[in-house]
């Protein structure tokens, strides 16, 4: 017998997914949406079915998914300007049976605020372990 997720209901794993990030993408190997939460809708001001089969590059300003996806090198904690701003960006490429379908991209911060924000909450716990 075997388990997975296979056993879990859609509505799960979207959950799962928002859960896990708060803002995801996933493109194809040509670079079109596959997947975008609402989270990283509500960051862009979209509505999922508008994104969905359109180029990364025509939804997300400087995206480099594309091309992730394409070269199958991730970029990790990579600047990304958008809005008018910079967010923390990962992009993995997505291997499926060893064959490159293609990527998955994360924002871990919207912008150098949030990051601080969080550097200042994870400060003290360092000192303390560190002591």
């Amino acid at each position: 017998m075997q388990f997975g997720f296979d056993y879990l209901p859609y509505k799960w794993l979207e959950e799962i997914i928002n859960l896990a990030a708060e803002r995801i993408v996933v493109v194809d190997s040509n670079g079109l949406i596959r997947y975008i939460n609402s989270g990283y809708c509500d960051f862009l001001g979209i509505k999922a079915e508008d994104a969905i089969n359109q180029p990364v590059q025509n939804i997300i300003e400087n995206s480099r998914m594309h091309i992730v996806a394409k070269s199958g090198q991730a970029e990790l904690s990579a600047i990304q300007p958008i809005k008018g701003g910079e967010m923390i960006a990962n992009r993995y490429p997505l291997f499926v049976e060893g064959e490159l379908v293609g990527a998955v991209g994360t924002v871990l911060f919207r912008n150098q605020q949030e990051w601080w924000d969080y550097s200042k909450k994870i400060q003290p716990l360092l000192e303390e372990l560190n002591y």
